[in-house]
């Protein structure tokens, strides 16, 4: 009587081959494994050939070997089902790392003589899970930094409101306070168009300057090449922006027709970026007796913030400030 062979592809899914699936039998007495061609590619090995056991698992990412042990163990004690379902980084010998999740299911040979059953035979389907794990790790990402900026968020509001409280008139707090966040908002909008990771600079002045002037307005001109700001940088910048088209508005150029106020940037040697604001045809500038909260935040925390060096110049002709520097 003949005895039909069994093919791998049979036993896990009754000959319909699921696409880029890979499949391998092993062989415990023998200690080795075969690999189609699928299977052989994800690890980085020979295919339709018998391969030691421990060649495999030495393709096997160190930091999940040990894992990955714990529950081959498990697969071949005869007191368990003898079903695993395991993921686990690949290490390819040229260094790529590819994810995997296998499906192992091993059959053990009856003891003689009332001896304990041991493994005999077994079979592994394997299929790439690189791509989801990635999704994973990006999302993972995300979360946290969208923690992250949540809390710097929750400081920065807090900051400006006890400032904001503490040195002002009590009842202009509300108006003072709802301009800041206003600024703030402005930064995020810049943000959500850099995708979070970068903000064109050009960008965030004009959105800073929208609410003072007509967009294409001759009063204000800008001057400098395309930078892209880091996300903390562009808070930074974004806030004494606010402060000083604020301040322009109401004492400065800004507050009268015939005011203008020149933006220019230019990056130096080692990425160093100097920014300057500048005043002209506005209200004669006097030094003010006593400095509020918007002194403060276009320099001692602008300065802080970016670990640059801040100038604050009030010339007859006009307010002058300067930031230096350097990019991340």
């Amino acid at each position: 009587m003949q005895t039909k062979e069994i093919r791998i592809e049979d036993k896990f899914s009754l000959g319909v081959r699921v696409a880029g699936l890979g499949l391998g039998t092993i062989d415990y007495i023998a200690d080795t494994i075969s690999l189609d061609e699928r299977g052989a590619q994800l690890f980085d090995l020979p295919a339709n050939l018998p391969i030691p056991r421990d060649e495999l698992h030495g393709r096997i990412h160190p930091e999940d070997i040990g894992e990955i042990n714990c529950q081959i163990a498990r697969l071949l004690d005869p007191e368990d089902d003898g079903i695993i379902e395991v993921t686990h980084r690949v290490v390819h010998s040229n260094g790529d790392i590819v994810w995997i999740s296998a499906h192992k299911q091993i059959e053990f040979a009856p003891g003689n003589g009332g001896a304990q059953k041991s493994p005999a035979s077994g079979l592994v389907a394997i299929i790439d899970v690189t791509a989801h794990k990635q999704d994973q790790q990006k999302i993972q990402y995300l979360m946290e930094e969208l923690n992250h900026r949540s809390k710097n968020l929750l400081t920065v509001v807090q900051s400006l409101a006890r400032t904001t409280f503490s040195t002002g008139d009590l009842g202009t707090f509300k108006d003072r306070f709802s301009s800041r966040l206003q600024g703030l908002a402005h930064n995020h909008d810049a943000l959500v168009r850099g995708n979070w990771i970068q903000v064109d600079l050009r960008d965030l002045i004009l959105s800073h300057l929208a609410g003072f002037v007509e967009a294409g307005s001759a009063r204000v001109s800008l001057e400098g090449p395309p930078v892209l700001l880091g996300a903390d940088q562009s808070q930074a910048i974004g806030m004494a922006l606010h402060e000083l088209a604020t301040n322009a508005a109401k004492h400065g150029a800004l507050s009268v027709d015939v005011g203008h106020v020149h933006i220019s940037w230019y990056i130096g040697t080692g990425r160093h970026l100097t920014i300057s604001w500048s005043e002209s045809n506005g209200p004669e500038v006097s030094e003010p007796k006593t400095f509020g909260f918007g002194q403060k935040v276009i320099k001692e925390m602008t300065a802080s913030s970016l670990g640059g060096t801040v100038d604050l110049h009030y010339r007859p002709e006009g307010l002058f400030w300067q930031v230096g520097f350097t990019l991340a």
